[in-house]
């Protein structure tokens, strides 16, 4: 398994101050968890496997994990087949769940509390699983997502790593493939926030940094994440339209300024970008299926 430089992604759910979680922090928590006569669950259904799942007083089922896992493999098929990202072999992520949210905060977070980070070095996730299966499911895909582009798309800029991991969290995995569910509320909330401007240009959301993602609080954050996921849906709902999106992530990513990549693949650019996905959003909705 390769080592890399660190790189630390954090899913915000709030405001948050800097997080460095220990490199240790997996022996931690089973020390701790030890003491507390608390069993932790490593290395479910033995084998291959893209992610190993840790839980520590979270009840997660066979089922659950086998659902997990499933998505991820279905989301590492997506990856392959769209947008040309090829999973190396020894791919893989642990994920770690804590279910007590305020030893969560004390562990990682202080006061203010991400659902969960990702570190690139260590290839652990930790998540604060507050006991809800669901939170656990999204947030194990969410950063799955950017394991998968810390190795194949590493300069991938900021607003398509976060909207890629928002895409794909919601997946769901069948016997037909794959299907990206609709989220009308999310949707009809964004729309509101575009049509207020409250929310930054296309073009300004294509440009950004991720140092003006770090100083986002608040509903400013939570728009931000929204308005990446929903062009990203709206990219990857046109088989044209997908082929930008692969365009932007070969070679490693096209950097933090992603709009000459727009200029080039987009017909029309930027401009007709802004206006199509505007048109999009107001306009009826449909799953996406793989």
């Amino acid at each position: 398994m390769r080592q890399l430089p660190s790189v630390c992604m954090i899913f915000l759910l709030s405001s948050i101050g800097p997080l460095t979680p220990p490199a240790d922090a997996n022996e931690a928590a089973r020390r701790l968890a030890e003491e507390a006569g608390v069993e932790i669950i490593y290395g479910i259904d033995p084998g291959p496997d893209p992610i190993d799942l840790g839980a520590e007083q979270v009840t997660l089922d066979s089922n659950d994990r086998r659902e997990i896992r499933r998505n991820v493999r279905a989301m590492i098929d997506v990856y392959a087949a769209q947008l040309g990202i090829q999973v190396a072999p020894d791919f893989a992520v642990g994920i770690d769940v804590l279910d007590d949210s305020g030893e969560f905060a004390k562990r990682y977070g202080g006061s203010n509390v991400p659902a969960g980070f990702y570190r690139h070095q260590t290839r652990k996730a930790v998540v604060s699983g507050s006991g809800k299966t669901e939170h656990i499911q999204r947030t194990a895909i969410h950063e799955s997502s950017h394991a998968i582009l810390g190795d194949q798309a590493r300069r991938a800029p900021k607003w398509l790593n976060e909207g890629l991991a928002e895409y794909f969290e919601v997946l769901a995995a069948g016997a037909g493939g794959a299907e990206i569910p609709t989220q009308p509320r999310r949707r009809q909330q964004l729309a509101r926030a575009v049509e207020s401007d409250a929310t930054w240009s296309v073009e300004a959301l294509l440009q950004s940094r991720a140092s003006q993602w770090a100083r986002l609080r608040g509903r400013s954050l939570h728009l931000a994440y929204d308005q990446a996921w929903s062009l990203v849906s709206f990219l990857m709902e046109d088989p044209d339209r997908r082929g930008v999106v692969r365009a932007m992530l070969e070679g490693g990513g096209a950097g933090t300024n992603s709009a000459a990549a727009i200029e080039q693949h987009y017909p029309g650019g930027v401009k007709a970008l802004d206006r199509d996905w505007r048109r999009w959003l107001d306009g009826p909705e449909r799953s996406h299926r793989y």
